[in-house]
């Protein structure tokens, strides 16, 4: 029962763990957007990418080395 126990309470403290570090990365991201804008940067929504694009595979042909 003790062992039970301690599986659970690590399970818990992992999901508490895996949760702060989402929140983590949002806040990450917000702020780097934030910064963006605050710096006079910015992006017309014409020039992102539609979820076609976003989600097709990219084949090896299609990767460039950069010079």
């Amino acid at each position: 029962m003790d062992t039970f126990l301690n599986v659970l309470v690590a399970q818990t403290t992992l999901l508490t763990d895996q949760e702060q570090l989402a929140s983590l990365h949002t806040q990450e991201m917000t702020a780097s957007v934030q910064l963006i804008e605050a710096l006079g940067g910015g992006w017309d929504r014409s020039q992102l990418p539609t979820p076609a694009q976003v989600s097709k595979k990219v084949t090896k042909s299609e990767i460039t080395a950069p010079n």
